[in-house]
């Protein structure tokens, strides 16, 4: 055997995509079935004006509208089946196809050759989160999933099943608790939204609402004017070209 035969021997078979026989189907279904659920989380962020960001719809549960029941049945099975659930499936399904992909190439060409491949792939899914994350649209994620992946997937691809579960409940519960309070600014929210559900009690009591009460009624009612005066500007800048829209998400 010379040594050519020799070289391309120890670089395994050339590349190719998988053959059908050696697919998942239930991996690809699940996987399609994820991303269809991330486009109802989205959608109606990508509709509305000013970006609702997976906020409960507190118009909804103040049962105003003229579709007020179709409007819960909606909401009841988004927050139920969809928001939240879809994202943790479809990160779920990255990772396994992740560890898949890095147990064949072990397995076919080395453990040096599959880490080559491993950290090129995820260098590019970092170079298009980026690009569509700063050109297109601010919500992106695939940036998330590159980083992760570089720095957690790898490094703790053969720990424990036990060890896992404990650091991703740990995390879940930080991030969940604390970091999502902290971001929506629950602290503050939720003594103003009891201030103010205790406004419109007093007054439906026909009593007087106090002071802290009336400060928090009017504060809403202004933000949610501004609110509304905002929304003609966003679509009246959401329908301009592309170029011309470009300094507007810059500076948001």
């Amino acid at each position: 055997m010379n040594s050519e035969s020799i070289n391309e021997e120890l670089a395994g078979p050339p590349p190719a995509p998988v053959a059908a026989a050696a697919r998942l189907p239930s991996l690809d279904v699940l996987r399609g079935f994820a991303l269809l659920g991330i486009l109802m989380a989205n959608i109606q962020d990508f509709a509305s004006p000013t970006g609702i960001l997976h906020d409960v719809p507190l118009d909804v549960v103040s049962q105003s509208g003229s579709h007020h029941a179709l409007d819960v049945a909606v909401m009841t099975v988004q927050w139920l089946f969809i928001e939240g659930k879809m994202r943790a499936l479809f990160g779920l399904l990255f990772g396994a196809g992740t560890v898949l992909l890095l147990e064949r190439l072990e397995e076919r060409s080395g453990a040096k050759f599959a880490a080559d491949i491993f950290h090129r792939r995820s260098m590019w899914l970092l170079a298009f989160g980026i690009l569509h994350g700063s050109l297109i649209w601010s919500g992106d994620i695939l940036l998330y999933y590159g980083s992760l992946a570089l720095l957690a997937l790898y490094p703790l691809r053969h720990v424990g099943a036990r060890y896992l579960v404990g650091i991703g409940l740990a995390l879940s519960l930080a991030g969940g608790t604390l970091g999502i309070a902290n971001a929506m600014g629950l602290g503050a929210a939720v003594p103003a939204a009891a201030l103010q559900e205790g406004g419109a009690t007093a007054r439906a009591a026909h009593t007087t609402p106090t002071v802290a009460q009336e400060q928090a009624i009017d504060a809403a009612v202004a933000l949610r004017t501004e609110e509304l005066q905002a929304i003609p500007k966003a679509v009246t800048a959401g329908r301009r070209g592309y170029l011309a829209s470009e300094p507007d998400k810059r500076q948001r």
